[in-house]
C-alpha cells in the first residue's frame, strides 16, 4: 500500500491511489504525490522566497520566520476571536437570562475586541493562503478567506448598531441576539476547519 501526501496540506493518504479530494483542504487529486517522491524532493518552497518585501527587509522577522518555522502568526491572531466571541455570547445569554445588567456591555466590549483582531486574522490568513498553500483554490481555503472577511464585516455592523444604540439589546433583542449567533458560528466553523489544516500531518 502506498502513500500518498497533499502538496497542498501535507495530508498523508494510505492507498493504492490518492482520494478524490483532500478531506482536510479539499484539494483534488491531482495535489496528491507519493511520499517518498515528496520526502526525496528538494525543498523549493522556503519561507524567505516568498516573503513580502518588507519581512525580508527585517532582519528580525525574516530569522524569525526561517528559524522558527512552525511560528505561525495566523493561527495566534486568530485566538482572539475564537477566544473571544465564545465568551461574549455566554456573557450574553447571563444578561438575557439572568438578568446580569453587566454582562451585556461586557460582552460588547468582546465584541469590539474580537472585530479589532479580525482585520489581521484576515490579512495573517492571506500570507498563510500564498505561502503555505500556494494559493490553492478549494472550498475549504476559499471559505475560511471569505468567511474572515464576513465575520470582521458582520462584526463592525454589531459594533457599529451597538454604538449607535446602546439599548439595541433590549430594544430588538431577537435581531441582535441572531447577529452574535452568526458570529459564534462563523467562528466555530473557521476554527474547525482552520485546525484540520493545522493538524493534516497527523491524520491518517
Amino acid at each position: 500500500m502506498k502513500k500518498w501526501i497533499c502538496t497542498i496540506c501535507s495530508y498523508t493518504h494510505h492507498g493504492d491511489s490518492p482520494p478524490d479530494t483532500c478531506p482536510v483542504c479539499g484539494a483534488q487529486a491531482s495535489a496528491f504525490k507519493p511520499l517518498a517522491e515528496e520526502a526525496s524532493a528538494p525543498r523549493t518552497d522556503q519561507p524567505s522566497e516568498k516573503m513580502p518585501a518588507f519581512i525580508r527587509n527585517s532582519r528580525l522577522l525574516s530569522a524569525l520566520i526561517n528559524e522558527f518555522p512552525l511560528f505561525q502568526f495566523h493561527p495566534i491572531m486568530v485566538h482572539f476571536p475564537n477566544g473571544l466571541i465564545p465568551t461574549s455570547f455566554l456573557f450574553l445569554l447571563a444578561a438575557a437570562f439572568f438578568n446580569f445588567s453587566c454582562m451585556e456591555p461586557a460582552s460588547f466590549y468582546l465584541v469590539c475586541a474580537a472585530t479589532a483582531a479580525g482585520p489581521l486574522a484576515v490579512a495573517t490568513g492571506i500570507y498563510n493562503w500564498r505561502t503555505r498553500y500556494k494559493t490553492a483554490v478549494t472550498f475549504k481555503l476559499m471559505f475560511k478567506l471569505i468567511g474572515g472577511i464576513v465575520f470582521v464585516a458582520l462584526g463592525a455592523l454589531t459594533v457599529a448598531w451597538r454604538l449607535l444604540n446602546p439599548e439595541v439589546a433590549q430594544s430588538n433583542p431577537a435581531f441582535y441576539f441572531a447577529l452574535n449567533v452568526f458570529l459564534l458560528l462563523m467562528v466555530t466553523l473557521l476554527g474547525h476547519i482552520g485546525g484540520g489544516l493545522v493538524f493534516a500531518r497527523h491524520r491518517n
